[in-house]
């Protein structure tokens, strides 16, 4: 294996075998393989134009969605565009800011004041006089369509610019931080949003971002300043880390097939104080994605079991998302299972109003829940806003699950779907803190006789913006191959 020399020892080089040409890759698979998994996260860039005109300037801005209502930007993104001036001789100065600020006020009779975080405050002179001419001419980002007086943008360029007299138009760059500073700590910028406290008057919670366009002209006066402000939305985009399950499969027809993609929670509802622990108990059973992190484009699948050796305790029960014609045969009053439901405050319900009500029938509710919290002068005041719209449908009527002990099952194949309003997930810092839940609430019918308490279960979860990808392949809907089936006996 080697050769031995007076000076060194000389080792034989081991034999490779010949080396290989590096397999060719396609984008899309041959006749012989499959996709097991695909990301596309190219997201395509808005090629719209903002344009706010006011009686001084008009101010346009780039990468805008085509209608859009408020301009909006992701993380760390440039706020691009131009302004162009209506009369531009007299004007010595002009500056950008972008200013972001997290508003907490309180306003009532017995306490009131306000707390005000600076987040964001980026500012940038695009304009200002002075007696040097050799800075040069600046060509117009510009051009103007005869039979319209709306600019087009042809360039994205945005340098200072110095000189006797202001240009027409001036274009500008801002850019969003990604990180602010306060009380030492560094911390994420938040995203917009805004919350009223309409059960605690005069408590209001505000993140907002603003572009303000300052300008100083020259009058006989002396110098005139003027600030024009226009809102923005700041949404910084987020993912989850790996896909869930499409919302058109159900629990059952998946959990063979994937039963890892599922998680159950189990716990049994408690019972009034004084009731015997021998009567009938009743237990519910909710699957949910495992993953727990929903975007807000997409619904939200899950599964609801409700079990109890008890037909009294389910009956009332059987109506909920049951089709119309059998919860006519059943009920002819009942019309929606949430259309005579009660109005409940915290966990108490609230029977003031419906006291000549014949009967309180069962409620079964599955929400996403935001729970946003403020500080004032040490207090800590809550609010809840649901985040979903439910859609529950019976899926099968109460049927025996186990023949020794007795129990029945009733079944519920449920979809979430975020309303629109809502558009970025959880998030905190200094005096405020917003929190998602997932929450189950179950009210039994007839709450004085009945012996249950109302069951109430939450589960922390993750909401983000975007999907896993932001394309829907044909043929593609699970895009995680199922594992081989095993014989487990």
């Amino acid at each position: 294996m080697y050769l031995s020399t007076s000076n060194s020892v000389v080792y034989d080089l081991p034999k490779y075998s010949p080396v290989t040409e590096t397999p060719k890759y396609t984008a899309e698979p041959s006749p012989d393989e499959r996709r097991l998994q695909i990301t596309r996260r190219v997201r395509r860039e808005e090629s719209g134009v903002y344009v706010e005109k006011t009686k001084h300037m008009t101010i346009a801005l780039t990468n805008q969605a085509p209608d859009c209502k408020v301009p909006t930007y992701s993380r760390a993104a440039e706020v691009q565009g131009a302004i162009t001036f209506t009369k531009h001789e007299n004007i010595v100065q002009v500056e950008t800011k972008l200013c972001g600020n997290i508003n907490i006020s309180m306003a009532s009779a017995v306490i009131s004041g306000e707390r005000d975080i600076v987040v964001c405050d980026e500012t940038e002179v695009l304009y200002r006089k002075d007696c040097n001419e050799n800075d040069g001419k600046r060509k117009s980002l510009f051009s103007r369509n005869s039979a319209s007086s709306t600019p087009t943008i042809q360039s994205f360029t945005s340098p200072k610019f110095t000189g006797e007299q202001c240009p027409a138009t001036l274009v500008f760059t801002s850019q969003f931080p990604l990180t602010y500073q306060h009380d030492g700590t560094t911390r994420t910028l938040p995203p917009s949003y805004s919350a009223q406290f309409g059960t605690i008057p005069g408590i209001s919670f505000a993140i907002t971002y603003v572009l303000k366009i300052i300008t100083v002209r020259k009058t006989p006066l002396g110098d005139k300043r003027s600030t024009t402000s226009l809102f923005l939305e700041y949404i910084p985009r987020s993912r989850p880390p790996q896909p869930s399950l499409p919302s058109s499969m159900t629990f059952l027809s998946t959990l063979k097939l994937s039963p890892e993609e599922w998680e159950l929670h189990e716990n049994k509802a408690q019972l009034k104080q004084g009731v015997p622990e021998t009567s009938p108990q009743f237990y519910f059973v909710l699957a949910i994605p495992k993953t727990r992190i929903f975007p807000l484009t997409q619904t939200i699948p899950f599964h609801l079991q409700i079990l109890s050796s008890s037909q009294e305790l389910l009956a009332p029960f059987e109506l909920i998302g049951a089709p119309r014609s059998i919860a006519s045969k059943n009920d002819s009053n009942l019309r929606d299972h949430e259309a005579e439901v009660p109005m409940f405050f915290g966990h108490t319900p609230l029977l003031q109003g419906i006291a000549n009500a014949s009967r309180i029938k069962a409620r079964i509710n599955v929400s996403l829940e935001r729970n946003v919290a403020t500080e004032t002068h040490g207090d800590w005041f809550t609010i809840k806003q649901t985040l979903t719209t439910q859609q529950l449908v019976l899926s099968s009527n109460a049927t025996p699950q186990d023949e020794n002990s007795g129990m029945k099952c009733l079944a519920w194949d449920g979809q979430l779907q975020f309303k629109e309003e809502y558009h970025c997930g959880a998030f905190f810092g200094p005096g405020f803190r917003i929190r998602d839940l997932l929450v189950l609430t179950v009210y039994p019918a007839e709450p004085e006789s009945s012996p249950l308490r109302p069951v109430f279960y939450s589960i922390p979860i993750r909401v983000v913006t975007d999907p896993y990808t932001d394309e829907i392949i044909p043929g593609m809907e699970i895009i995680r191959s199922a594992p081989p089936m095993t014989d487990r006996s």
